[in-house]
């Protein structure tokens, strides 16, 4: 499980305590913490403590997180995560590299990875609603919309829309 992921422009791997000031740089963009409130902002400790969980959860085997590196440059662009006891992916890319088609890259080698290695079955993903670009790169990987949902605890809360990919489709007869 902690073997690095590559495709022909990134390369997935473990987190490593190195990279909290770039994660801190990437988090300080306002429209992170618009779309996804898990993430630590630009603060260096917040950003800390996200990348030591990170770590701690892969080696713990409680969730399966990797940094998003650009392969020729030697880059951190951002994370992709899979929460192993509830199916649920997340995943971050910096501002600047938004628009080339690197997040649905590492999200498609990332089920990639989910499948042949962690024997995955079923991934889902919550997206805001209004988050477009999010949308695109589940839509690209494959994943499909399920249902929208509404934080009932938390009104002001904006609505998430969850979606799906089965890794392993069922054939009628068979059992995965």
């Amino acid at each position: 499980m902690h073997d690095a992921l590559i495709s022909t422009r990134l390369l997935l791997r473990a987190f490593a305590i190195d990279d909290v000031d770039s994660f801190a740089r990437i988090c300080g963009d306002p429209a992170i913490s618009l779309w996804a409130s898990r993430y630590p902002g630009s603060d260096p400790s917040a950003a800390a403590d996200h990348v030591a969980a990170a770590i701690h959860a892969f080696e713990s085997g409680r969730a399966c997180c990797f940094a998003i590196e650009h392969l020729a440059e030697r880059r951190l662009m951002g994370e992709v995560c899979l929460d192993l006891r509830s199916s649920l992916l997340s995943y971050l890319l910096g501002a600047e590299f938004r628009g080339n088609g690197y997040a649905t890259e590492a999200v498609r080698l990332f089920l990639l990875h989910a499948r042949q290695q962690l024997r995955m079955h079923l991934i889902m993903a919550d997206v805001v609603r209004e988050n477009m670009a999010s949308r695109r790169v589940l839509e690209g990987a494959g994943f499909q919309f399920q249902f929208l949902f509404r934080n009932r605890v938390e009104v002001s809360a904006p609505a998430l829309l969850r979606y799906r990919v089965n890794l392993s489709p069922w054939v009628p007869g068979v059992l995965p």
